[in-house]
């Protein structure tokens, strides 16, 4: 499962790359106020360290916030 997820983190780096460099956060909402992460079921820690990665803390408090 650990190699899926080094997968799957992998892929979304480029996706999002790729999706913000065509611009497509712009047209809906800022890429600040979308989240996104690669998340298990059932949840672990993992969890938060993947959506550290891929989103800025200042824009996820209020789900950074569940866990504490």
């Amino acid at each position: 499962m650990e190699r899926g997820i080094r997968l799957a983190t992998c892929c979304y780096g480029i996706c999002d790359e790729k999706l913000a460099a065509s611009g497509i956060f712009a047209l809906n909402q800022p890429r600040e106020q979308v989240y996104i992460n690669v998340e298990l079921m059932p949840p672990d820690d993992t969890d938060i360290e993947r959506a550290l990665l891929f989103n800025n803390p200042d824009n996820i408090e209020e789900w950074l916030s569940i866990f504490s």
